[in-house]
């Protein structure tokens, strides 16, 4: 399980910093505006919502399987987790196509807590989300179409989602190794 979630913090990491395009002079010129309070829209709120859902429902996960006691981690873990939301707004500052917001961390432990009390209050009976070989060509199948998808640029547009999958459904190319 602590995989599977460094593996989702990787992913925020990655959606919320691509493409890495770091400025020290933008990070000099904006620093100050991270405090800034203005809300970019509704697709952006939500955005920041659903980007740590996930986080939440993976942690609400870990403390429902009893391997871990949730009174003694607790306060860490959303400290953990507000540290993390932070940290990428600082770090957005030295990005020049991205605007950072001091409710962009507002919105992600809003999304936390969605997904964890989403979890938690459903009393969801223990999960067994050990890998299983009968799965092994879902696997496959869902590897292939992610390296369609390549580079994952994250983004909303269903225009840019449905051009990724273009190459799956025009010339699918099959190849049979003996």
């Amino acid at each position: 399980m602590r995989l599977l979630i460094a593996f989702v913090y990787f992913l925020i990491a990655y959606g919320s910093l691509f493409p890495f395009h770091f400025s020290v002079e933008e990070f000099r010129q904006q620093y100050d505006q991270l405090l800034s309070i203005q809300v970019s829209g509704l697709g952006d709120a939500l955005g920041n919502i659903l980007l740590f859902a996930p986080l939440g429902f993976l942690y609400a996960l870990k403390y429902s399987l009893g391997t871990c006691q949730l009174s003694k981690h607790i306060y860490s873990m959303w400290l953990y987790v507000l540290l993390f939301a932070f940290s990428l707004q600082v770090l957005q500052i030295a990005m020049p196509e991205r605007d950072q917001n001091i409710f962009d961390v507002i919105f992600n432990m809003a999304g936390f807590a969605l997904g964890y009390i989403g979890i938690s209050a459903t009393r969801t009976p223990l999960i067994n989300i050990q890998p299983q070989l009968k799965y092994l060509p879902i696997l496959i199948a869902l590897t292939y179409i992610l390296s369609e998808l390549s580079p994952f640029v994250p983004t909303l547009d269903l225009q840019s989602f449905k051009d990724s999958l273009k190459p799956l459904f025009i010339q699918p190319t099959l190849m049979v190794v003996m």
